[in-house]
């Protein structure tokens, strides 16, 4: 069975939701917490249950983790989150 365009329009919101958190934060914490969210998020879409499986486990031990890669996956997630809007979009309108 095909998604149909509400099923697409209710993804968008919350990716744009996950989209947003990730780039109001500015601090460690904030992003530990946006990026756990995130992959929750990720881990109900099919194509990317792995990515998100994957920065979920990484930050079970945020301690261990240098700020560069939590900077690295946010980068990451967001052009992630964009492309995926876009797609999901352009599904909508056809």
């Amino acid at each position: 069975m095909k998604p149909s365009s509400q099923d697409y329009k209710s993804v968008c919101i919350v990716l744009r939701a996950a989209q947003r958190e990730l780039e109001h934060t500015s601090n460690y914490v904030e992003r530990i917490v946006a990026l756990r969210n995130t992959a929750d998020i990720l881990k109900m879409l099919t194509d990317y249950t792995n990515l998100g499986e994957q920065i979920e486990h990484s930050l079970r031990m945020p301690d261990n983790v240098s700020n560069q890669k939590i900077l690295a996956y946010t980068v990451k997630l967001k052009t992630l989150l964009a492309e995926q809007i876009v797609t999901m979009e352009a599904a909508i309108h056809h």
